[in-house]
């Protein structure tokens, strides 16, 4: 995957910056709060806006600092956790450019500071659609580098993204996240359901 061009922040200080990370994780950490409990479908549901959220929190932050921003996305059989309660975590990072010996420079991915991340509850089945094509990530070497990128014109990388949210027990029908023509992720259903009622009332 190509790196994008890192643009350059003006106008922001360092601490407007930083207060605007303290405010991404605390929100990411209030939304834990907020639906980390009650039934199945509170819990199905409850991670998707949890995940919509935090991506809006996200896209907003590119805005600020200038900065290209990547979702990390970590299927079960990628990470150390154990394989009888399997679980996908995500997080994203920041594109910065780092400097090196010399006075020059390279691109980097980074840790969003106060942000941890997110692994999502046991019933949460991914499928993942790049440029309309299924991740195989069974037939990838597992990496920490970002599958989606969202720059700070709002433009994405690849633009075609869609998330699909399962209940492993089919509990639920199934619900999308995709990258909306708005420059964010949205969550399909949810937005249609918005618009609909919206009708409603024109």
């Amino acid at each position: 995957m190509r790196e994008p061009r890192c643009q350059s922040s003006s106008g922001f200080t360092l601490l407007e910056i930083m207060a605007v990370v303290l405010i991404l994780g605390l929100m990411a950490t209030g939304a834990v709060v907020i639906f980390s409990s009650g039934g199945p479908k509170k819990d199905f549901y409850g991670e998707i806006e949890k995940f919509t959220a935090i991506s809006h929190q996200v896209s907003d932050f590119a805005i600020v600092t200038g900065e290209p921003m990547g979702l990390v996305l970590t299927p079960p059989l990628w990470s150390s956790q154990s394989m009888e309660d399997p679980k996908w975590s995500y997080t994203w990072k920041r594109f910065v450019e780092a400097p090196v010996s010399g006075g020059a420079s390279q691109p980097n991915w980074e840790d969003l500071e106060g942000f941890e991340p997110v692994v999502m509850h046991k019933d949460i089945e991914l499928q993942v659609y790049l440029d309309a094509d299924l991740w195989e990530w069974q037939d990838t070497p597992p990496s920490d580098l970002p599958i989606f990128i969202i720059s700070p014109s709002g433009e994405a990388e690849p633009f075609e993204f869609e998330i699909e949210f399962a209940h492993r027990q089919d509990l639920f029908e199934a619900q999308h996240i995709e990258f909306h023509k708005s420059g964010r992720l949205q969550w399909r259903e949810a937005w249609e359901d918005k618009q609909a009622l919206k009708e409603q009332f024109e």
